[in-house]
This record gives structure tokens, sequence and C-alpha cells, in this order.
């Protein structure tokens, strides 16, 4: 039988990331009740088949592409104090590992 879908995207965020899948995340005995931790990150990840953000992000992808940036996405959800920041999971992980916040590939595979 197949794997779900959504085990398998949280399998591809934890390689992403250089964390690890938490099974059974929130379920008694669980380490935690994220799907992937990662260095300084509790990650969630969702599986949609529509969502209202990626057409708003591809949008800035494009033109952060002419101008030569990195895109960045920011959503405040009206009417409360929540800022949301959209970005390239590719562009998490540079950011992350620069910052030291995960670590980073080329460091685990040196010393394995």
């Amino acid at each position: 039988m197949p794997e779900k879908a959504w085990k398998v995207d949280e399998r591809k965020v934890a390689k992403r990331l250089n964390g690890r899948r938490v099974g059974l995340s929130g379920g008694p005995g669980s380490l935690s009740k994220a799907d992937v931790l990662a260095g300084r990150f509790h990650v969630e990840v969702k599986r949609r088949a529509r969502f209202p953000g990626a057409a708003w992000y591809g949008k800035c992808a494009l033109e952060a592409a002419v101008d030569d940036r990195v895109p960045l996405l920011v959503v405040h959800v009206a009417r409360s104090d929540i800022w949301l920041a959209v970005l390239s999971l590719s562009t998490l992980v540079e950011m992350a590992e620069n910052a030291c916040w995960i670590p980073s590939r080329e460091k685990q595979e040196s010393e394995a």
C-alpha cells in the first residue's frame, strides 16, 4: 500500500531542513507536537490542493526575479496581530544554515 502523501511531505521537509520527522506527533509518548523538528524549528507541514497564497507568491517570485531579488510575501490577517512571511523552502534552508539554526548538509557530510 502506498504511503500517505502527507507522510511523504513530512519526510521531504525533514530531509530538506536536515531535521527529523516526529512519528505520531502530538500522540501519547510523542517527542513533540511538531511534524518535524529541525534545529530551532518546530515545523508543521500542511498539504493542500489549493492555497490562495500560492498565486500571490508566484507573482512576487516573478517580479523579484526581474530585480534579481529574493521573493518574500508578507500577509497580514485583518483585524489581528498576525503577520505571516512566505518564502521558498530552499531560501529558508539557506538562511537557516547560514544563521546556524539548522545543521548544514556539508557539515553533516564532513562529520560522517
